[in-house]
C-alpha cells in the first residue's frame, strides 16, 4: 500500500517539488494549466466584473495557499493560479494599449527606462526572496507590483534593442535574439541540463587521485 502511495505521490507531486535532470520543467505544467484555466474562464464567464473577481480569488489563493495549507497542489497548479493573474493583467494591458497611460508605459524613453529599472530594482530587493516554484512571494502586494512593472520594463528594453539592431550588421544579432525569444521554452529546458552538468563538476570534491593528475 505504501509503495503504491509513493508511486502516486511521485506521479502527482514530483514536478512541483523535485524533478530529475531539468528542475525548471515545473514551468511547463504550470503554463499548461494557466492556458487551460484562463480559456475556460474566458469561454464561460462573459461579465468582465465577475471575471475580474474570480481571477482575483484564484490568484490570491495561489499566493497564500502554502500559508493556509501544509501541502502543495500537484503539477505546480498553485503557481499556475498566480500565473492566471499575471496573464489576465497582460491581457488587460494589451486590450487597453491605445489609452494614454498604458501607451506611455509601453513606449518609454531611454531615461524613463533607466529610472524605472532603478526604482523597481530597489523594490525587488526590499521585497525579499521570490520563488514561484516553491510558492514564496514575500510581501504579496509588492510582489504583484514588481512583477507587473518588471514585465513592462523588460518589454520596453526589448523594443529598444529591437530598434537598435534594425540596421546593418546588427540585423543578424536581432534575428538571433528573436529566435531565442521564439524558442524560449526549449532554451529553459536545455539551460537546466547545462546548469546540472556544470553544477555536478564544480561541486564535486577533488579526490587525492585527481589532485595528483
Amino acid at each position: 500500500m505504501q509503495y503504491h502511495f509513493g508511486l502516486l505521490k511521485n506521479l502527482l507531486w514530483t514536478n512541483t517539488y523535485t524533478l530529475p535532470i531539468a528542475g525548471a520543467l515545473w514551468f511547463l505544467t504550470a503554463l499548461f494549466f494557466v492556458d487551460i484555466f484562463y480559456l475556460l474562464i474566458e469561454k464561460f464567464i462573459t461579465y468582465n466584473s465577475l471575471k475580474f473577481f474570480i481571477i482575483l480569488l484564484i490568484s490570491t489563493f495561489g499566493t497564500i495557499e502554502t500559508k493556509v495549507f501544509s501541502f502543495r497542489l500537484p503539477y505546480a497548479i498553485d503557481s499556475a493560479f498566480v500565473g492566471i493573474g499575471l496573464f489576465y493583467i497582460g491581457r488587460l494591458i494589451k486590450n487597453h494599449k491605445e489609452e494614454k497611460i498604458i501607451c506611455s508605459l509601453l513606449n518609454m524613453k531611454v531615461l524613463s527606462i533607466i529610472i524605472s529599472s532603478f526604482i523597481v530594482g530597489i523594490l525587488i530587493f526590499l521585497n525579499g526572496y521570490i520563488n514561484m516554484r516553491s510558492s514564496k512571494y514575500a510581501f504579496i502586494p509588492l510582489f504583484w507590483i514588481n512583477a507587473v512593472l518588471s514585465s513592462i520594463i523588460i518589454l520596453n528594453i526589448s523594443k529598444f534593442i529591437e530598434n537598435l539592431f534594425s540596421h546593418g550588421i546588427f540585423k543578424l544579432i536581432k534575428s538571433e535574439l528573436t529566435f531565442v525569444g521564439s524558442n524560449s521554452i526549449v532554451y529553459v529546458c536545455l539551460n537546466q541540463i547545462v546548469i546540472l552538468l556544470i553544477s555536478h563538476f564544480t561541486e564535486t570534491e577533488l579526490s587525492p587521485h585527481t589532485l595528483l593528475i
